[in-house]
């Protein structure tokens, strides 16, 4: 009766594998009996009970559900006492409480179809910082102690889920029709992940077509094209109809298995196997300690994403949208989790790897491993008979009103409702980024004859570094790993220079982050603890690279007497993107020095990439230049083009050399050559990815960058520069006998505070008097005199004009 009217139902645990103390058996929560009508299409209307069994322990329990006829009725208990009442159904359930084994954990750089290629091996875990996505994987399973009687059962003393499914089948199964020889085959409940494109003779007919293999007794448990038309009332896609080997298909097809319900949740495939295991939902922790994130974008937009949700701009996805681009796709909703696809599995196990669903595609059959999502709880199935795992899910403490369903002091389910495997079901855990004090570059503009320098910083890591991710009926739980661009910079050891120059040439790898899930009961804590998986390093790879190479500009003999210079900047991602627009300043002690592009027939040297490599940097205005501080001829500035480069030709004899001064990053790179000498054809070639040994000169110049270059000239006298390119001239006579010279002076200009001059004088004497030249663009604006200590290096405090480009600094008479 639905309504129990003149009836009573008991639940009786009637046998038990587990630990055998009283407190260690199911217990049957009393409050949660009780009759009912089924509202689902296999048996709406009819009368049903149901009751919840909760343990602590593991183990196999026999409960069994004796309905009766009693007076008044309506009773549901395991210890009720009344009148005597004549038995109407007798019906055995048996529940698998499970302990969790540890979880193993592989990954594939590139991700997987169906079950592999995958790896457990770090080794061949190496990706490029930004680089596409990596799949994780975990895989988990389950045992049941069987002790006592249950060892007579000849199953040993364990089983372990899915793996043990058939074995428990063939002793344990039972029908109700004594004609039926094999009632373990009853168990054969689900599909598997084979790839196998098979349909039996009683399969449903549309999927029984040209060039499709028929058996007897097999199906391939798909999602036929043909459904997509002759079962459309049923529904189609990851949640739609689904062959069988019976005469119908399941639709809508969602998780877990329930009898009571098998026009949506029975497939079987003529198999029994470790496939049809109705493993439950584990909760699996991915964690990563650093070096990316997991998810698609991360809990939030980044903070200088502008504008509602279909027109952020500014917006950094992995693969992603320059600053100031705008895109449909790169949506608030983009940003947000916690229903944010970790890894979507009708993706994966689809035999086209896209998960296409449609009639025209020519892969049909397409997808071949359902389920692609469950109700979790079980319960939360909107059926009225629904059974399995339940709630409530969550916490009152999330809740606005009081009181509300869910837990009080555990952590409940983190879903309530329809789940989509690989979802990720919660980020537990979120790196908020920001600035580190890695200098990227700063973005140099000239307004209104105003030099305007910001500095943009590399980025701290960012996204969920912990997510939630259920598993799906096998005990497979996957998601995504993003290597970022966000990182670790302060933990490389990189110690930025005077000019806040973040060298990362050569540094490599950039991080090695460990990954490692594990495994939880989904529900209310037990006694057996989680387990922790096995844990997999990447590395991360650096493609940073700042390069300048020189190649003479051809093979003539006199054409060894000039020199290509080309400058590339590629970021740690090997893209220039960061960088276009950079200015970076030439300067050289050649004869000569002039723009050089590739526009019209012009080629670079073969040496330099010949035809193949285009180059066109733009050239600053000498207003822009000295606003930099940059003067001379043999000094040129330029921005580097879209590919990241820029180049100059330099013209000269014998030994020489090209400086290229990175002004917004703060950087250099050297390269030493030999012109032609006489009448040439002797010239040579260096390429320098790090700075070779200068030919020996007569002026030394020390480069300091965006905050102040100095020339030590022969005679002792030192020239600084504010911005940045040396003054290296040609030597005069041989230095007079000096009691003091100036052996350093630079002027330092910081992010936040004053400007000060770094001075060191060599003398013999204590102290020394200098004089501090205040230089503007044609004229001296002013001059200091100061009594400095001798022999150290000193600080000396100034006030600087706008109108100051440059300093020098001499002993004074």
């Amino acid at each position: 009766s639905p309504t129990g009217a003149g009836q009573r139902a008991d639940l009786i645990l009637v046998d038990w594998s587990g630990e055998e103390h009283a407190l260690a058996i199911p217990h049957f929560e009393t409050g949660t009996g009780g009759f009912f009508a089924a509202t689902g299409p296999d048996h709406a209307g009819q009368g049903c009970v149901a009751g919840s069994f909760s343990s602590q322990k593991a183990g196999l329990a026999q409960i069994k559900l004796v309905v009766s006829s009693a007076p008044g009725g309506g009773q549901v208990g395991s210890s009720i006492t009344g009148a005597v009442g004549t038995p109407i159904l007798k019906h055995d359930f048996l529940i698998g409480y499970m302990n969790l084994n540890t979880p193993v954990l592989s990954a594939s750089n590139a991700g997987s179809v169906g079950d592999g290629p995958i790896t457990t091996d770090p080794a061949s875990l190496v990706d490029n910082v930004g680089a596409g996505r990596n799949n994780f994987r975990v895989d988990v399973t389950g045992n049941i102690p069987l002790r006592a009687n249950f060892r007579e059962l000849g199953l040993g003393d364990t089983l372990t889920m899915p793996n043990d499914w058939a074995r428990l089948a063939g002793v344990m199964a039972t029908y109700f029709n004594p004609d039926n020889p094999n009632a373990a085959f009853m168990w054969d409940i689900h599909d598997d992940r084979s790839t196998d494109l098979v349909h039996g003779l009683n399969t449903q007919s549309p999927c029984r077509v040209a060039l499709i293999a028929v058996t007897t007794t097999t199906d391939a448990v798909d999602n036929c094209t043909q459904f997509l038309t002759a079962f459309a009332a049923l529904g189609t896609g990851e949640f739609g109809s689904f062959s069988n080997k019976f005469s119908r298909p399941t639709a809508p097809t969602i998780g877990p298995f329930d009898p009571l319900i098998p026009r949506q949740t029975l497939m079987p495939n003529g198999r029994l196997d470790a496939g049809d295991a109705p493993m439950p939902a584990a909760r699996i922790d991915f964690r990563t300690s650093g070096g990316g994130f997991f998810g698609c974008i991360g809990l939030n937009p980044p903070a200088n994403a502008t504008g509602a949700a279909g027109s952020l701009t500014n917006c950094t996805a992995p693969g992603g949208l320059a600053a100031g681009q705008t895109s449909a796709a790169c949506t608030l909703a983009a940003f947000q989790g916690p229903n944010c696809v970790a890894k979507d599995k009708h993706v994966l196990y689809s035999r086209d790897g896209t998960g296409t669903n449609s009639s025209t595609v020519a892969d049909f059959h397409n997808l071949y491993a359902p389920f692609y999502g469950r109700y979790i709880p079980a319960t939360a199935r909107p059926i009225a008979e629904a059974s399995g795992s339940e709630g409530p899910a969550g916490s009152v403490l999330n809740s606005a009103t009081t009181p509300a369903p869910g837990t009080n002091n555990f952590n409940g389910w983190l879903v309530n409702g329809l789940y989509h495997y690989w979802d990720v079901a919660r980020v537990l855990s979120q790196a908020v980024g920001g600035n580190t004090n890695c200098l990227l570059r700063f973005n140099t503009t000239f307004t209104g004859g105003v030099l305007n320098r910001t500095p943009v910083f590399r980025q701290n890591i960012s996204g969920p570094q912990t997510v939630a991710v259920y598993t799906d009926e096998h005990g497979e739980a996957h998601v995504w790993f993003y290597p970022g661009t966000g990182l670790d910079f302060g933990a490389l050891g990189v110690a930025g220079n005077l000019n806040l120059g973040c060298e990362l040439q050569g540094v490599n790898p950039l991080a090695r982050p460990t990954i490692q899930a594990t495994a939880r009961y989904p529900y209310q804590p037990v006694t057996d603890a989680p387990k922790v998986s096995n844990a997999l390093s990447k590395t991360i790879s650096n493609l940073f690279n700042k390069r300048l190479s020189c190649a003479p500009k051809g093979t003539n003999p006199n054409d060894q007497f000039s020199q290509v210079c080309l400058v590339e900047a590629r970021d740690i991602t090997g893209s220039p993107g960061p960088f276009v627009g950079e200015i970076v300043c030439f300067a050289t002690n050649a004869e000569l020095i002039q723009y050089f592009s590739t526009f019209g027939t012009q080629t670079l040297p073969v040496a330099l990439g010949g035809g193949g490599v285009q180059v066109a940097g733009t050239l600053l205005t000498p207003a822009e230049m000295a606003l930099l501080g940059k003067a001379g001829a043999a000094v040129q500035c330029q921005r580097l083009d879209a590919g990241g480069r820029a180049a100059v030709e330099v013209f000269g004899k014998g030994p020489s050399n090209v400086i290229a001064d990175f002004v917004d990053e703060g950087l250099i790179r050297v390269v030493t050559f030999n012109f032609a000498s006489g009448t040439g054809a002797t010239g040579t070639t260096e390429s320098a990815g790090a700075p070779t040994p200068a030919a020996a000169a007569t002026a030394v110049a020390a480069v300091n960058n965006s905050t102040g270059t100095q020339a030590v000239q022969s005679n002792g006298s030192v020239v600084t520069n504010n911005g940045g390119t040396p003054e290296v001239k040609a030597p005069t006579t041989k230095a007079p006998a000096v009691q003091a010279r100036v052996s350093r002076a630079e002027l330092v200009r910081p992010v936040r505070g004053s400007a000060y001059l770094l001075l060191k004088v060599s003398s013999t004497q204590p102290t020394a008097k200098v004089a501090i030249k205040l230089m503007g663009s044609r004229t001296t604006v002013s001059t200091l005199e100061r009594v400095v200590k001798t022999n150290k290096l000193v600080k000396v405090q100034i006030k600087l004009a706008k109108s100051v480009v440059s300093i020098r600094v001499s002993i004074a008479g």
